[in-house]
């Protein structure tokens, strides 16, 4: 947004707006901790957003900027000198250059902005504001302003509404942790980088920003897993790459000729093997649903030509490009270690190309349409892309037929159970999950075979919404990036997330949770399945919650202050009433001994030997979080 001035002022001097080329520098950090070091290359693309409709400019694209200031050893601070401007603009071939910088003081963001002149190096204009952190839209949008005054340009009303009231995002943390992602993508931290995005998606699902960083850093990433794929037998690499250079892509439209049909079935069947076996499944999710698209009627098998049927066709193609099963020692999924031939029953119907995995709901991801989809998408998303793939799969005139005789289900309720399980383990038991369960079971009567099954899915489903209910309690709202920081905080002993002095006993409580945390550490490495990773991120947030509890989270406020704090809590704790559960003996068991352990002579006895006061105050927390909390004994805020 701020890059607009540059050109309206171009427009005052030069009368020609149309031939001004603008870019837009990284904003540089000013005061303010590392834990904002990220912001300048997310409040950069915020401005470039906000300039990409207006059409009376060319922008310098941030990919072209990223590149030049890399070539030029500039890194990314937004200072320019006279000498580094002329260098940089004619790197870009630019006009203008705008910086700035921004500063965290408390609870302010201050932003100030100047614009730069290639040609001259002279400042042609600047501008600064300031104002809460939550309201850091409102403060760009007042620095704009105040640029755009201080140079008299007024714009018609249409204009100013829709530069004034678009925002990537109003969600502070959304945008902070975007900003993070920037910065670590720019510095080639891409794990980092889709960390970051991850969250800004979870804490604003409509941040598009977010959404496509995320998505083209994953595209990225399975392009780079490919390359990285270490195979024994080269002369297999060298037939996957000969599949996809000499098989040709898929065409418009499916041709009607028979022999040219089946050529078609077989390059595009040959093709979504290898992308399987090098792991892009991206590529291999585009491909599946354009040929989904591409289908008059239901998804078949062609019919052979010349007498041999199409998974002989496939073989022989596969023979001669020397395509064959890969060794049993090479890491890829499993089909890859099968002859093409043996792989060829996707086509068979339109079942077997969207579920043949079926209704397993915890098996990983297969060759199937769905199972591309879920390689793909990123777990927030994926219920959402379920959706749009059932409406393009709408077209398919087996989409709402029964395809299985013995599980009697259509693809469109098997894709919505899919759905549901998806939404489940992001989201839980929501309104619209319940509503779409109530309408599966409505639609088949209690005779209906299908209807156990659907229930049965179903039940499977709601577990894992309780699941999620479990480990968003367990997990006190947070989100991973936020517990594993904490946890390698721990490990290390120190930390930008911990503090070992102030609160009450930190030094204390980061020794007892420091072996339990490296632990912690080296068992993540190793998680590779989605529940244990799961368990182990709800095991996190005990380690949390007491951290927090007790003042040792830096920007966490405590809920303790003194041991007298403790008693009372875990005090009025012991008393509170047991929700229905599985686990009421076990919590009965928890309650009662915070009760024994908060009597008025356990608490003297805490104020006499102050040596134990912090193993008692620690105890109970230890009983509060790991059974009462984890077990969801009581009703917790």
């Amino acid at each position: 947004m701020l890059a607009l001035i540059p050109a309206l002022l171009s427009l005052a001097l030069a009368g020609d707006l149309s031939s001004t080329t603008i870019a837009v520098l990284p904003l540089a950090k000013g005061t303010g901790d590392q834990s904002w070091d990220g912001l300048g290359g997310a409040l950069a693309g915020m401005l470039t957003s906000d300039l990409a409709d207006l059409p009376t400019y060319h922008l310098v694209e941030r990919e072209r900027l990223d590149a030049v200031l890399d070539e030029l050893a500039l890194g990314r601070s937004g200072f320019v000198d006279p000498r580094t401007a002329q260098r940089l603009g004619q790197g870009l071939g630019a006009d203008t250059l705008l910086t700035g910088s921004y500063s965290i003081v408390g609870d302010q963001l201050l932003l100030d902005a100047r614009m730069v002149e290639v040609r001259s190096a002279r400042v042609l204009a600047a501008a600064d504001a300031h104002g809460a952190l939550i309201d850091f839209v409102a403060v760009e949008k007042e620095l704009v302003t105040d640029l755009l005054d201080g140079l008299d340009v007024h714009l018609d009303g249409v204009t100013t509404r829709k530069l004034m009231v678009r925002a990537p995002t109003e969600a502070w943390e959304a945008f902070h942790a975007y900003g993070d992602g920037v910065d670590a993508q720019a510095a080639g931290r891409v794990d980092d980088a889709r960390a970051a995005f991850e969250v800004a998606l979870q804490r604003d699902p409509a941040f598009a920003l977010a959404r496509s960083a995320l998505q083209d850093l994953r595209a990225l990433l399975q392009g780079e897993l490919a390359r990285q794929i270490v195979r024994q037998d080269t002369a297999h690499a060298a037939a996957e790459q000969r599949v996809l250079d000499a098989l040709p892509p898929l065409p418009a439209a499916l041709p009607a000729d028979p022999a040219a049909k089946m050529d078609a079935a077989v390059a595009f069947a040959l093709r979504a093997m290898v992308l399987e076996d090098q792991g892009r499944s991206c590529e291999r999710y585009a491909q599946m649903t354009r040929w989904a698209g591409m289908q008059a009627g239901p998804i078949t098998e062609p019919a052979s030509v010349d007498g041999a049927s199409f998974r002989t066709r496939l073989q022989r193609k596969a023979d001669e490009l020397g395509y064959t099963a890969l060794a049993s020692d090479v890491p890829a999924p499993d089909a890859s270690h099968r002859a093409p031939g043996e792989r060829a029953g996707l086509l068979r119907s339109t079942w077997d190309f969207v579920l043949s995995g079926g209704l397993n709901l915890w098996a990983p991801p297969g060759p199937d349409l769905i199972g591309a989809l879920r390689s793909c998408t990123p777990a927030p998303e994926q219920a959402a892309e379920i959706d749009r793939l059932r409406k393009r799969l709408s077209a398919l005139a087996t989409l709402h037929r029964d395809e299985r005789t013995a599980a009697g289900l259509t693809i469109d309720e098997a894709l919505t159970l899919w759905w549901a399980w998806a939404s489940a383990g992001e989201r839980g038991a929501t309104a619209e999950l319940q509503r779409r369960a109530a309408a599966l079971l409505a639609a088949r009567t209690e005779e209906d075979p299908a209807r156990a099954q659907l229930r049965q899915a179903l039940e499977t489903v709601m577990a894992r919404a309780d699941d999620w209910a479990a480990s968003r309690t367990r997990r006190y709202g947070q989100d991973e990036a936020t517990l594993e920081g904490v946890m390698r905080a721990v490990a290390a002993g120190t930390g930008a997330e911990v503090r070992r002095d102030g609160g009450l006993g930190c030094g204390f409580l980061l020794d007892q949770e420091r072996n339990g945390a490296t632990d912690w550490v080296e068992r993540l490495a190793t998680a590779t399945d989605p529940r244990s990773r799961q368990f182990a991120f709800d095991g996190a947030g005990r380690t949390f919650a007491i951290l927090r509890d007790f003042g040792c989270l830096v920007g966490r406020a405590p809920a303790f202050h003194t041991i007298d704090d403790v008693f009372a809590f875990s005090r009025a704790a012991s008393q509170r009433p047991i929700v229905a559960t599985e686990q009421a003996s076990v919590c009965r068991s928890g309650l009662h001994s915070l009760e024994t352990m908060t009597t008025p002579q356990a608490e003297a006895g805490a104020h006499t030997t102050p040596e134990s006061a912090m193993w008692s105050v620690y105890g109970q927390m230890l009983i509060w979080h790991t059974t009462v909390v984890w077990n969801r004994c009581v009703e917790t805020p």
